[in-house]
């Protein structure tokens, strides 16, 4: 019951305001983080009863794109422009930040970790320029250590062509949109989007691709298109232990789902987790 909220996010004012949420990660505490990337980079803390912590001098300033994060023990890891950066969770200082090969820079978005296999995963989003970056936890903490001056480079970068084989190892250019978001099984397969929209709505449609842990082409989702399909404007990506892949979508039109399911082993598309719920304009779902 109750009259719709505009934002379905904490709102909050001034110091507490979420302006452009993106990004979530507990630490072992069971903290919540949610990055705010219109907010002059501050990830929100949330205690596990939800109050939210006010700037302060454990406050994390992210001064980049925060789009994804996750946590080992009491260090945040985000994603941001160039690469991967550390802060210490419980005084928010920063500890370094790991170099990504040929991310010029640019506007990073997909960043997840498994803790069985302990491999990190990232993606650099800009549309016909796709990368992904595959790498150990040790890996990450010692680049983290260098701060910038060890460096990954990508294992899989997107090509021109729109089709791919079976064993291949690039991202084709199946819709037209950028590469968004990434998950990982705990056999090592390892899950990316490439989705209609980049700054916007560019291509036709959304696709779910799903890579070996050598980084060598699986199989996909049927394309999803744009304007109705269900998962169209697919943008956010997670995988459970029951096999299942969740994908969030960027839109708050009811015909799309708020939350797809898919069988991560046939990568057919089980219906909506969630129905997009309706909500005032600009209610989009991003990181999941």
């Amino acid at each position: 019951g109750g009259t719709i909220p505009p934002n379905h996010w904490y709102p909050g004012t001034n110091a507490s305001e979420l302006a452009f949420p993106h990004g979530l990660a507990t630490d072992l505490n069971g903290n919540l983080y949610i990055g705010n990337v219109d907010r002059n980079g501050i990830i929100r803390k949330f205690n596990c009863d939800g109050v939210i912590t006010p700037t302060g001098p454990t406050t994390i300033n992210n001064p980049s794109h925060q789009q994804n994060i996750f946590s080992i023990g009491n260090i945040i890891y985000v994603n941001s422009d160039g690469g991967p950066t550390a802060y210490n969770s419980c005084t928010g200082v920063k500890i370094g930040q790991l170099c990504l090969n040929q991310s010029d820079g640019d506007n990073l978005w997909g960043l997840s970790y498994n803790k069985v296999t302990e491999m990190v995963y990232a993606t650099r989003r800009k549309a016909g320029q796709g990368k992904v970056w595959v790498f150990t936890r040790a890996q990450l903490e010692a680049g983290i250590a260098a701060n910038g001056t060890i460096c990954i480079d990508p294992i899989l970068s997107q090509l021109g062509v729109s089709t791919i084989n079976l064993g291949d190892s690039y991202i084709p250019n199946v819709t037209g949109g950028a590469v968004f978001g990434i998950t990982s099984d705990n056999l090592g397969n390892f899950y990316v989007i490439q989705s209609s929209i980049d700054e916007g709505l560019i291509g036709s449609g959304s696709v779910v691709l799903k890579y070996n842990s050598a980084g060598q082409f699986v199989a996909m989702t049927p394309i999803s298109f744009v304007p109705s399909g269900s998962y169209s404007f697919a943008i956010g990506l997670v995988w459970s232990e029951s096999n299942r892949l969740y994908v969030s979508n960027w839109t708050d039109d009811p015909s799309t789902d708020c939350i797809s399911v898919f069988d991560a082993n046939t990568m057919t598309y089980l219906g909506a987790g969630a129905p997009n719920p309706g909500l005032p304009s600009n209610n989009l779902s991003k990181a999941i």
